[in-house]
């Protein structure tokens, strides 16, 4: 940021509070996009089915439950100027 130069924060920021730390450190030059994955429960089940055969990183259940109980969609109240959805 200190260059000015486009930064992207590829984190898995679930609630307002894991993302204000972001949005409090950018400047208001910068413009901030919140990109939202949809995936279906049954894909994700795929992709961590996949994760863990290929390189052995499994996530429990109960973390999957607990970090989709805590998620809070992003808002343009907490700073974004534009929000997008990807199915």
């Amino acid at each position: 940021m200190s260059k000015g130069r486009n930064i992207v924060v590829d984190n898995t920021n679930m609630n307002v509070k894991e993302r204000s730390y972001f949005m409090k450190s950018t400047s208001e030059d910068y413009r901030k996009v919140a990109i939202i994955f949809k995936v279906s429960d049954s894909e994700l089940k795929k992709r961590l089915d996949k994760r863990g055969k290929e390189t052995g990183k499994v996530i429990p259940d109960e973390v999957i439950k607990r970090m989709k109980s805590k998620y809070e969609a992003p808002t343009k109240e907490e700073g974004f100027d534009e929000i997008k959805t990807i199915s």
